[in-house]
């Protein structure tokens, strides 16, 4: 039986767990860089003018499936009332109530509010923005149980 310098394997071990922790480096830094670059373009859109109309028009857009980059959250907006508010649904991947919802343009920007409640879910919410040029919808999830913000990107689902 051939013995090994215990050295080596200490050496070999941190070895191992260097490389590991530059490759998480190395994604993270690669993950925030892709979702900055998209933020930055996100931010510097010009459009459409403001009029109230052209506002309308633009937020049907909203409408349709749309699925976020980091999991498997849906919303569906299914229609925009004339008060301002969304028939919408969310799911995770099961149905989660919706307690709220609100479109609203602010500036030249189409925003979206929904408020969820339900079993794990007691007042978190969503704010987004519609990107129209990249037809996504980013913005802020809160998480009401940990207290905690986290950056969201939802893309449209195709069918």
């Amino acid at each position: 039986m051939m013995k090994t310098d215990p050295r080596k394997n200490r050496f070999l071990s941190a070895a191992v767990s260097l490389v590991c922790m530059c490759l998480i480096a190395g994604l993270c830094l690669l993950t925030d860089f892709g979702y900055k670059k998209v933020m930055a373009q996100a931010s510097g859109l010009n459009a459409a003018a403001s009029a109230s109309d052209e506002n309308h028009v633009s937020s049907k857009k909203l409408v349709g499936g749309w699925l976020r980059q980091d999991g498997r959250y849906i919303i569906e907006i299914r229609k925009i009332n004339n008060d301002e508010t969304l028939e919408a649904s969310y799911y995770n991947p099961k149905p989660i109530n919706i307690s709220r919802t609100k479109v609203s343009w602010e500036k030249e920007a189409v925003k979206v509010f929904i408020e969820l409640r339900d079993k794990g879910y007691p007042g978190s919410t969503y704010t987004l923005n519609y990107v129209p040029k990249h037809d996504m919808l980013e913005g802020i999830y809160f998480h009401a149980v940990k207290k905690q913000h986290f950056r969201v990107i939802f893309s449209r689902i195709k069918r």
